[in-house]
């Protein structure tokens, strides 16, 4: 199958269309879906939705069930179909049973549900389950979708009883099998386990470093050098950086630190997929060192291209037809590539987030910050919102600390137990 997501710009906004190999809208129904449903989202929360959609649709297509034509005639889905879609869901969509090869696509009405569980729990197969979250993610969009084509085709025209009953049941159904879907963990995270090595994390902070011998960009490198050092210093996560403006950097009271906005669609922005920030717009302090180097940076080296100074972005392309322009998540991505094949570990840029925090919790515990103020302040930091439950994935690593720390006091206790315990019985 060659149809794909598209990301496109009309001007200066960016939006997302599913498309045929013309570039044509595979479907009028899932255009105008996309368009109207999550205009107000993120373009990479959109591109996700998007390629979950492009799922739904081609597994739908070489199961020759056309799901428009179903909802309108209040046809819904029949509980064998709707039983081999939700198992489908439960597979990587780049296994075996993946459907952008429509000769590899497997029908599932060829499987007893007996056949199939064996399947699915084998010892082949498990590489190949996609996470829960993604499961719950597919069936959300699926009924999202199915609510919408409802709307369409009977909101207003007063739909039969059971065509409202079917519906109904279809997405009570679906909304009770996302809730019963847990976690599977074939593997264990052990959480006494850095999410960076300090080995790897001090070698790396020495070969960033522009003279270093082991540096593994060939040019760019003062440039790479702060864009991994803002990732280290500030936790910030990929698109707020490549968002970052000149006129974001302040400097009051030689503080210096970054404004992390949120400007969605922003007209100023010529990048195809423009880069998000998913979090509330706050501040983010950086070293005085640092602050230095990004002024270097701006005067020395980004005014060396003539399209730099049409645009107030900080980090630009420094090489082939975009030189000047803003940098790219994707030019990001690879640079944190050629950085881990140098290190012999995968880094990227979410991963130094929870580094970030590790080093957060180790010195506010020093200086002396309650766990409720070192709470208040990581919200902060991480621009996440007051009732935000994110804290307790980042938590893991310093829980397990404090755990151990317990365990190691309670386990000298029993010892001490144990002894006097055995010095009294041979008084007796």
């Amino acid at each position: 199958m060659k149809d794909r997501v598209e990301i496109y710009s009309v001007n200066g906004i960016s939006d997302i269309c599913i498309v045929d190999e013309n570039k044509l809208p595979t479907c009028f129904f899932l255009s105008n879906h996309l368009h109207s449903s999550f205009c107000e989202l993120a373009l990479n929360t959109r591109d996700t939705y998007a390629k979950i959609l492009l799922f739904i649709y081609r597994y739908f297509l070489t199961e020759n069930i056309n799901i428009v034509q179903r909802i309108a005639d209040g046809d819904y889905l029949s509980k064998e179909e709707y039983s081999d879609f939700k198992r489908y869901c439960f597979f990587k969509s780049n296994s075996n049973l993946d459907v952008d090869n429509v000769d590899n696509v497997v029908s599932f009405t060829a499987y007893s549900d007996k056949k199939l569980s064996n399947l699915i729990n084998s010892t082949k197969l498990v590489g190949n389950r996609a996470s829960a979250s993604t499961v719950k993610l597919r069936l959300t969009q699926f009924i999202i979708y199915v609510e919408y084509l409802y709307n369409t085709f009977h909101f207003a025209n007063n739909p039969l009883e059971s065509t409202s009953i079917a519906f109904t049941d279809l997405k009570r159904v679906v909304i009770k099998d996302i809730k019963s879907i847990k976690e599977q963990n074939f593997e264990v995270h052990d959480p006494y386990k850095s999410s960076i090595p300090d080995g790897i994390y001090f070698r790396m902070l020495e070969i960033i470093q522009p003279w270093s011998n082991e540096n593994p960009f060939k040019g760019s490198r003062l440039r790479n050098q702060l864009i991994i050092t803002l990732f280290n210093e500030t936790g910030i996560r990929s698109g707020a950086l490549a968002k970052l403006k000149i006129s974001d950097i302040k400097n009051d009271w030689s503080k210096p630190h970054l404004l992390i906005t949120r400007r969605p669609n922003d007209p100023l922005d010529t990048r195809q997929k423009k880069p998000s920030q998913k979090t509330k717009a706050h501040t983010t302090g950086i070293s005085i060192q640092t602050f230095k180097l990004l002024i270097n940076y701006i005067e020395t080296e980004r005014e060396k291209y003539l399209t730099a100074p049409t645009h107030d972005f900080i980090f630009v392309s420094e090489k082939g037809k975009t030189k000047g322009e803003p940098l790219t998540l994707s030019s990001i991505n690879k640079m944190m590539e050629k950085l881990s094949n140098t290190l012999k570990f995968k880094i990227h840029p979410h991963l130094f987030r929870y580094k970030w925090n590790e080093i957060f919790d180790f010195n506010a515990t020093k200086m002396g910050y309650s766990s409720e103020q070192i709470e208040d302040m990581r919200k902060y930091a991480m621009g996440w919102s007051e009732n935000s439950k994110m804290a307790s994935i980042y938590n893991d690593f310093k829980l397990a600390i404090k755990a151990q720390k317990l365990s190691e006091i309670r386990q000298k206790g029993f010892a001490s137990s144990v002894g006097d315990y055995d010095d009294n019985k041979r008084d007796d």
